[in-house]
């Protein structure tokens, strides 16, 4: 059964009023009244909203208006909103303690759980974040292969960590403009994603100095942008013949489009892996794994050997592996293992890209979208409606994105801030009529239009 906004409801226009005193009371003490930049909402024309609270498809902001959210902590609540078997497990772990720097069972479980997900993964560690995962990953392929360069590809994040700044080419201009040491781009080359030709061109000039590639393997922040088959085997060939590593940073698409790594489906093995989201269960989470040789470099000496605060100092963190994220994280992948689980969200996805698909030829618009299982990118472009690199997403309107976003939240639907970010569909999606949730965007999207 249907769970839609009832019609009196839907009639009316949400009302702002306590979001935007909280959000200016909030400037006066966080930068833009923020803690994350694409929270300012400054890349569309709707007006910043304050969170209130979350229960399964639903989001409620601090003047109670309610949503339909799409954007699920950016793809971390696959289940949706303080889903019951997760609140239950938290309640019971914090009664029992929050944090105690020395390791605990569940934080076996968790990593044990991961580890049987993805053939890829001999060892993994638990740090706080995506980014932190990322980093490190990268500080571990630099120490394994005794280089110092990394290959990454434009429209890509990887996080905010000094050698990753940057979606875009420019990357000198970007990192002088925050604070970041302008050398640190000569050991940072950058390609095309999709383009295996100019991989090939960099490794003849630099491979013996490569330490690494860091790649989405299924693009998720330039929207979403499917990897050509030949492309993802290239990066495997050109790491193997210059004796790079290759990492996969699966924050977003870890147990998203699969259980596990989506390397299980792709074909194409990385030698280390990073995930983050979806495996804390909308707690705070990161991990990286991968073949046990490389994952040994983070070992101390042996046992009796003298031991110095410079070995322990490898990567470290207080909230790494605490109990809290690990229950959380378990109690999701129990759900997620079952059998039922990805048909169910692939038929989510399916019924939205072809409701939108035909919504589209039904108002003459001409616009498509992007889809991989429970991931989806509309395609808001003049000229080809096809998405694989950073070029192509250039070619996305992003005033009539802008438009279009403050139209759907009078229409009491949340979409991410950003046209690079894709909409997220969770498991509590089939409460609602993702028909209905098309004709809404096709409606919004021809009223912009015509204003």
């Amino acid at each position: 059964m249907h769970d839609t906004l009832d019609k009196n409801k839907s009639q009316l226009k949400p009302i702002y009023n306590r979001s935007r005193e909280l959000f200016a009371s909030g400037g006066t003490i966080l930068p833009d009244g923020v803690s994350s930049p694409v929270r300012t909402f400054q890349c569309v024309d709707s007006p910043p909203i304050v969170a209130k609270s979350g229960r399964g498809v639903h989001l409620v902001d601090e003047d109670n208006n309610r949503y339909i959210d799409f954007v699920m902590g950016l793809g971390s609540l696959i289940l949706g909103h303080a889903p019951p078997s997760v609140v239950t497990a938290l309640h019971d772990r914090i009664q029992h303690g929050t944090v105690f720097c020395v390791p605990t069972e569940i934080e076996y479980k968790l990593a044990r759980k991961i580890k049987e997900s993805s053939p890829c993964i001999d060892k993994l560690r638990f740090v706080c974040s995506g980014t932190e995962g990322v980093m490190s990953a990268l500080r571990l392929a630099k120490a394994f292969t005794q280089r110092q360069m990394l290959l990454k590809f434009v429209g890509s994040y990887h996080g905010h960590a000094d050698p990753l700044f940057g979606r875009g080419s420019n990357f000198l201009n970007a990192a002088q403009q925050s604070g970041i040491d302008p050398q640190i781009h000569k050991n940072t080359l950058l390609a095309k994603y999709n383009d295996p030709q100019a991989v090939r061109e960099i490794f003849q000039q630099y491979g013996n100095e490569i330490a690494a590639i860091v790649v989405e393997p299924v693009a998720s922040n330039m929207g979403l942008a499917l990897p050509h088959r030949d492309f993802l085997a290239c990066l495997r060939e050109m790491c193997d013949r210059w004796g790079a590593l290759l990492i996969f940073d699966e924050v977003v698409t870890g147990f998203r489009f699969c259980y596990g790594s989506v390397s299980n489906d792709l074909g194409v093995r990385p030698d280390l892996v990073v995930f983050g989201k979806i495996i804390g269960g909308g707690t705070p989470i990161g991990a990286y794994g991968g073949r046990e040789d490389i994952m040994n470099v983070l070992q101390t000496l042996p046992l009796g050997s003298n031991v110095t605060d410079e070995d322990l100092d490898k990567q470290g963190g207080t909230f790494a592996g605490n109990p809290l994220s690990m229950t959380a994280g378990l109690a999701v992948l129990n759900r997620l293992s079952q059998d039922d689980f990805y048909p169910l969200m692939e038929s989510l996805g399916q019924t939205l890209e072809t409701a939108l698909k035909d919504i589209f030829q039904q108002k003459n618009l001409p616009f498509g979208c992007v889809r991989k299982g429970s991931l989806l990118s509309v395609l808001l472009m003049d000229g080809p409606l096809k998405l694989e690199n950073c070029d192509d997403f250039e070619r996305q309107n992003f005033e009539l994105f802008a438009r279009f976003h403050f139209e759907m939240l009078k229409r009491h639907y949340f979409l991410p801030n950003s046209i690079a970010e894709p909409w997220f569909i969770s498991f509590a999606h089939q409460d609602i009529s993702l028909p209905e949730f098309a004709r809404n965007v096709g409606e919004a999207l021809a009223l912009c239009l015509n204003s």
